[in-house]
C-alpha cells in the first residue's frame, strides 16, 4: 500500500489543480486537434491514428509528430463529452495524478535511503504552477502520456522475473511512451538502469533488448506514417541557422526554464519566440547551456561510481530530458513551460536531496517548505487562467512580447471565435503591420472580407497572402472560395489544386476542389475530388450534400 504521505500529497495535488476543471477552456490549438479530425471524432477507424501525422487533418499539415496515443486518448474523451472542455481538462488532472500515484509508488519501491523518503521533490513536481502548460492545457496531456507508460514499466521492473517478461515489460513501457510523446525515448535508459538494480546484469540486457526492439517497432511505424524514421520538425524555426546561433538560443530557452522554475509565484509566460530568446544577454544564455553540461557529467561520474547510483541517474535523466532542448538539432518549438514535465519528474531524487539539505541546515526552512506547498494551491488556480481560453492565452502571450505578429494575428482569431470580427479585424491588421511579409493575417483578413460579402478586397488580400506564402493552403483554399463567389470557377479550380497538393490530407481542401470542378463542369473530376473528400472525413455533412447534388448531374 501506498505510504500516508502519497496519499497527503495526491489529496493537495486534486485540490490545486482542480482549478482547471473550474477555469480551463480551449486555448491554443486545443480546438484545432478536435474539430474538423476525423480520428478524434471517429469518422475513421481508430487505426487511423498509427497512420499519420497528429496535426494530418490540419490545413497546415503535418508537423512531424507522431502520437497516435495522444490522438486516441482524445478521440476516446471526444465520445464521452464531445466538445464539452471540462471533460477534457478533468482527463489530464487524472493522468496528471496517476504520474504523481506511480512515481510515490515507485520512490518507495527503491528501498530505504534511495528515494523512499523523496516526498519533497514529488511534492515540488506534482505542484509546480508551470507545469499548467502541461496539466491545464488540454494538448499539452502528450507530456503525461509520455511519462505514464514508462513509470508503469519501471515500478512493474522493481520485482525481477524471467527475463522474457523483464523484456516484454521494458518493450511495452517504451514504446508506450514513445508513441505518446517523442520525449519518451528517454525512457530506453531509464528502464535497463531499473532492471540492473533489481535484477542484475542479466536483467539489464533483457530490458536492453526489449528497449531495442521498441524502438525499431515504433521507428517503423513512424516510417510508414510519415516517411521517416528519426523524429524530425517540419517547420523547424531554426532549420538552416548556424550551430553557435542555435546554441545560443537554446540556452536563453533553458534560462527561461530555470527563472520559470525557481519563481512559481510569478505567472509563466506560455511560450516565448525568437525574439524574445534573442534577447537574453549571451552570457546567461551560456551560463545555462554549462550548467546544463557539468549536471551531465556529474550525474554520469555518480552512476558509474556505484556508491550513489540511483542520484547519478536521476541526475543524468533529468539533464538529458533538458538537452533537447538546447536546439543542436532543430526543433519545431522553442520554449514552453511543459518542457519542464519531463525534466522534473526524472529529476526527483536530487531535487528533494537540495530541499532536505536545505532544511536541515536552516530551520526556519521547515515552515516555508509548508507554506510553499499550501500556496500552491491559489498559485495553480492563478496559472490555469491562462487556459480559460483562447484569447487569455495569447493576451498573456502579448502581455510578454506585445509586438509578436504571430500572437497578434491568433488573438484576431480568437476574437473571431468570440463573435466579434472588429476586434479581429484589428488584431489582424496590428499583425500585418508589425509584418507585412507575414501571410496568415492577409489570409485572416481576406477571409472575412469574403464572409461579409467584400469580393474585391478578398480577392486583393488573398492573392498578395498566396504571393507571400506560396506553401499556405489555407489561403490558395480561401483564394479559391472568392473565385468561386467572383465567378471565376477555372481559376478557382487551379487554386484548389495548389491547395491540394500542398496539403493532400485534409477532406475540406478535396471538397472545396470538387465544388470547383462542378462549377466548371467537369463532373468527373468533382466526383473524384469529392471521393478522395470522402475517404479523409466520410460523415461530413458538407460532402455527403455535395455527393447528393453531384449524383443528380
Amino acid at each position: 500500500m501506498p505510504q500516508s504521505p502519497l496519499i497527503r500529497l495526491l489529496l493537495l495535488t486534486c485540490l490545486a489543480w482542480s482549478g482547471g476543471l473550474i477555469r480551463g477552456g480551449f486555448a491554443l490549438d486545443d480546438l484545432e486537434v478536435l474539430r474538423n479530425n476525423p480520428v478524434v471524432q471517429g469518422e475513421v477507424p481508430w487505426q487511423t491514428a498509427f497512420q499519420q501525422d497528429y496535426w494530418a487533418h490540419q490545413p497546415a499539415g503535418g508537423a512531424g509528430h507522431f502520437r497516435p496515443l495522444a490522438t486516441l486518448s482524445l478521440r476516446l474523451d471526444h465520445q464521452l463529452w464531445g466538445l464539452e472542455p471540462w471533460g477534457y481538462h478533468l482527463t489530464n488532472l487524472i493522468l496528471h495524478l496517476c504520474v504523481v500515484a506511480l512515481a510515490g509508488c515507485f520512490l518507495t519501491g527503491l528501498g530505504p535511503g534511495s528515494g523512499s523518503c523523496a516526498w519533497l521533490g514529488l511534492s515540488v513536481f506534482a505542484l509546480h504552477p508551470a507545469l499548467c502548460d502541461s496539466v491545464i492545457w488540454i494538448s499539452g496531456r502528450t507530456s503525461m502520456l509520455s511519462v505514464l507508460p514508462g513509470l508503469i514499466g519501471a515500478y512493474a521492473l522493481l520485482r525481477p522475473g524471467p527475463l522474457w517478461r523483464t523484456a516484454l515489460i521494458a518493450g511495452l513501457a517504451l514504446g508506450g511512451s514513445i508513441l505518446g510523446k517523442e520525449d519518451g525515448v528517454l525512457f530506453a535508459l531509464l528502464l535497463p538502469l531499473v532492471a540492473a538494480r533489481f535484477g542484475g546484469r542479466r536483467s539489464a540486457g533483457a530490458a536492453a533488448v526489449g528497449a531495442a526492439v521498441a524502438l525499431a517497432i515504433c521507428g517503423w511505424l513512424r516510417h510508414q506514417a510519415l516517411g521517416q524514421w528519426m523524429p524530425a520538425a517540419t517547420h523547424a524555426p531554426l532549420a538552416g541557422v548556424a550551430v553557435a546561433e542555435r546554441l545560443h538560443l537554446g540556452g536563453s530557452a533553458l534560462w527561461r526554464l530555470f527563472v520559470t522554475f525557481l519563481t512559481p509565484f510569478r505567472t509563466s509566460t506560455p511560450q516565448a519566440g525568437m525574439d524574445m530568446l534573442a534577447a537574453t544577454p549571451p552570457i546567461l544564455a551560456w551560463a545555462s547551456l554549462l550548467v546544463l553540461m557539468g549536471s551531465c557529467a556529474t550525474g554520469l561520474c555518480t552512476l558509474l561510481r556505484g556508491s550513489h547510483a540511483i542520484l547519478g541517474a536521476s541526475l543524468l535523466l533529468s539533464a538529458l530530458a533538458l538537452a533537447v532542448h538546447v536546439q543542436l538539432i532543430p526543433s519545431g518549438e522553442l520554449f514552453g513551460p511543459r518542457f519542464l514535465y519531463l525534466p522534473l519528474i526524472l529529476g526527483v531524487i536530487p531535487m528533494d536531496l537540495a530541499l532536505r539539505r536545505l532544511r536541515d541546515k536552516h530551520p526556519w526552512f521547515r515552515p516555508c517548505l509548508l507554506i510553499l506547498a499550501l500556496t500552491a494551491v491559489p498559485l495553480t488556480w492563478n496559472q490555469a487562467g491562462t487556459y480559460a481560453s483562447r484569447r487569455s492565452y495569447w493576451e498573456a502571450v502579448l502581455e510578454d512580447q506585445p509586438n509578436s505578429p504571430q500572437a497578434w494575428n491568433a488573438l484576431g482569431n480568437a476574437a473571431l471565435e468570440e463573435g466579434n470580427p472588429d476586434g479581429a479585424r484589428r488584431a489582424w491588421e496590428m499583425a500585418a503591420g508589425l509584418a507585412p511579409d507575414y501571410s496568415r493575417p492577409w489570409t485572416n483578413l481576406g477571409g472575412q472580407a469574403l464572409k461579409e460579402g467584400r469580393i474585391a478586397q478578398a480577392l486583393d488580400h488573398l492573392q498578395r497572402a498566396t504571393r507571400l506564402g506560396p506553401t499556405n493552403s489555407v489561403a490558395w483554399a480561401n483564394l479559391g472560395n472568392a473565385l468561386l463567389r467572383k465567378p471565376d470557377p477555372a481559376a478557382a479550380v487551379g487554386a484548389y489544386r495548389k491547395a491540394t497538393e500542398l496539403t493532400p490530407s485534409v477532406a475540406a481542401l478535396w471538397r472545396g476542389l470538387a465544388r470547383a470542378e462542378h462549377a466548371n463542369g467537369e463532373i468527373t473530376a468533382a466526383r473524384s475530388a469529392l471521393t478522395r473528400a470522402l475517404t479523409l472525413s466520410p460523415r461530413d455533412p458538407l460532402s455527403l450534400d455535395l455527393a447528393e447534388r453531384l449524383s443528380a448531374d
